[in-house]
């Protein structure tokens, strides 16, 4: 009987050794499979608004856009009415774009053309208002007319991602660029959704499996019982049966 409790309590260490390794197993899983999720989708999400940004240039008028000076006075201009009502539409189409805007290159900074704001708005860029936060890499992405998305980065409007995509002549040349701005709340909500499901998923499946495991344990445990039950019962029996012999 001793033994038999012993091997009980050795079966019950090791159920508690495999419950723990397979508690640190799935929460290394979770949080390995977590931070590759979360970069896959972000990657993804980049290539999907470089795209839109892209798409959205060329619905952009190159010749309306070289009617514009950069200043105030390009409000009165039929070409400013008709591109402010373009960026008000594409904002309208892309609901998660707290800013859709034109813009263009004077030295080392970037300038408004048009923006999608109504112009008693307080975030509104009038025209030729320059955009002091102006990054290195727009300049460089801007002078090769090449389409790309930078952030999360943080300017006096907020904190954003953004996609910018090259507008071009007739000659090829960049002539302005498109810029869409989406809140890194926004952004982030949505990779960190996603890193929560993996997670919850990885912890499922881990309480399933310790359930598993306990049903089994208890499956031994009954069978391990039955066994010495058995045995019992034999070495009983042959001490009736060899006491009935005596007695015979």
């Amino acid at each position: 009987m001793d033994a038999f409790i012993q091997q009980t309590q050795k079966k019950s260490h090791t159920f508690l050794v495999v419950t723990f390794l397979l508690i640190i197993f799935f929460a290394f899983i979770s949080i390995i499979g977590s931070i590759a999720v979360g970069r896959k989708i972000d990657s993804t999400k980049r290539k999907t608004l470089t795209t839109r940004a892209e798409t959205a240039s060329l619905s952009i008028n190159p010749e309306y856009l070289k009617k514009l000076a950069g200043t105030p006075e390009d409000t009165r201009l039929p070409e400013y009415q008709s591109l402010k009502k373009l960026m008000v539409n594409l904002k309208q189409k892309n609901p998660d774009a707290r800013f859709v805007y034109l813009m263009g290159l004077r030295g080392e900074k970037l300038f408004f053309y048009v923006d999608s704001e109504p112009a008693d708005s307080k975030e509104y860029s009038a025209p030729g208002d320059i955009y002091e936060e102006t990054s290195p890499e727009e300049i460089e992405n801007y002078l090769k007319g090449t389409a790309f998305v930078q952030g999360p980065y943080e300017d006096r409007w907020g904190k954003w991602v953004t996609a910018e995509a090259p507008i071009f002549d007739t000659n090829g040349q960049t002539i302005g660029i498109i810029g869409v701005d989406i809140s890194t709340t926004i952004w982030r909500t949505e990779i960190l959704f996603a890193r929560i499901m993996i997670s919850v998923s990885a912890a499922l499946l881990t309480v399933f499996l310790l359930i598993l495991y306990m049903y089994l344990e208890r499956s031994i445990k009954s069978l391990d019982s039955l066994k010495q039950t058995k045995n019992t019962l034999e070495a009983q029996k042959a001490v009736l049966s060899e006491a009935e012999d005596v007695a015979g």
